[in-house]
């Protein structure tokens, strides 16, 4: 739930003049922002002048579909209506405070990518469970958490960020 405004926009110039002057190849290095939800349009429109391609990210997407008197959700039809592409699911912090378990995920995902959202699935280990010796089996159990509901032709809008706790 930040920034505000003014240090948005103090943020956002900082991004366009560091793309100006920073050589990253738009074929190598995919770059994304994921602002609060009111912002997701702004930010977009911000961001088509920069001279090299930025993805705008939601940060939330509604586990329920279409559209309905669902007051404070944004639906992924919405979300793609805006030509937002892009949606994060499965971030610690909606897994952690918000409780999302796996079935809530899956049914972000599934309509996410029912309206043609590319979905950046956060999976990612805490600190106990690394210490633990567990990371890499909680991550792999997070992915294979998902397989059942995405279809062998959506995986390629699946991105797999690692993202520790």
């Amino acid at each position: 739930m930040n920034p505000l405004q003014t240090d948005a926009q103090t943020l956002l110039r900082g991004v366009k003049d560091l793309l100006e002057s920073t050589p990253i190849s738009a074929e190598k290095c995919h770059l994304g922002v994921a602002p609060v939800a009111i912002a997701l349009t702004q930010v977009q429109a911000e961001l088509a002048s920069a001279v090299r391609p930025v993805y705008t990210v939601a940060q939330d997407v509604s586990r329920i579909a279409g559209m309905g008197a669902y007051t404070g959700e944004v639906s992924a039809e919405l979300l793609a209506d805006s030509g937002i592409g892009y949606v994060l699911v499965g971030h610690s912090e909606r897994r952690e405070i918000f409780g999302e378990s796996r079935e809530i995920l899956n049914t972000k995902i599934k309509n996410a990518l029912n309206a043609g959202l590319t979905v950046i699935y956060c999976v990612g280990e805490s600190l106990e469970q690394r210490e633990a010796g567990q990371a890499e089996a909680v991550v792999l159990q997070q992915i294979c958490d998902i397989a059942a509901v995405v279809e062998a032709e959506q995986w390629k809008n699946i991105v797999i960020a690692y993202e520790p706790i």
